[in-house]
């Protein structure tokens, strides 16, 4: 029996139809915009940008660089928290200054770690733009006014709810959420 303080939202099937759907987002994005860069927020982005990569690649035949930034020292709760922080390397291939870049997440929720993203990529170059893909959209805690152009899922959750997006025991993505 399931344990409900770790209940399965999205299952792998489905996450297969939405990283479909968002990898031909992206298709569509770079056909406007060739010089496109992805840059996947670390630690939990990385999982989905290299979904999303292997999917353009398989079914557009298309191969766009992905580089990773940290947020770590960049997030304005960085000295409120007594847990030890312990940053992921940053790792950015390719030029940032005037290319459009897409930035890669997992989850969304306040908000806090996307604006430290655009900070520390800030740090390494002006991009002409920036655009943010989500798998998940918690919007309703948003504390601070960034967007979403690219979602996975809108999901209406509770405050206090953890949400895991997550390989299985198949190496397949799933999506869990659990209280408290």
């Amino acid at each position: 029996m399931e344990n409900p303080a770790n209940h399965l939202i999205i299952n792998d099937k489905e996450i297969e139809k939405i990283l479909f759907r968002l990898s031909a987002q992206m298709y569509e994005l770079y056909k406007f915009n060739p010089d496109l860069k992805i840059l996947a927020i670390q630690p939990r982005g990385f999982l989905l940008a290299n979904a999303l990569l292997e999917l353009l690649c398989e079914k557009f035949n298309l191969d766009l660089p992905l580089g990773t930034i940290d947020p770590s020292f960049h997030r304005d709760d960085f000295s409120r928290t007594d847990r030890l922080i312990i940053p992921k390397e940053s790792s950015v291939p390719f030029l940032i200054e005037n290319q459009p870049v897409l930035l890669i997440d997992d989850v969304i929720y306040t908000g806090r770690t996307t604006r430290a993203a655009m900070e520390a990529l800030f740090e390494i170059g002006r991009p002409k733009w920036i655009k943010l893909l989500v798998l998940i959209n918690r919007y309703l805690e948003r504390e601070i006014p960034i967007s979403v152009d690219f979602e996975g899922f809108r999901l209406d959750s509770e405050p206090g709810q953890k949400v895991k997006v997550i390989n299985n025991e198949k190496q397949n993505i799933e999506v869990r959420i659990s209280h408290g």
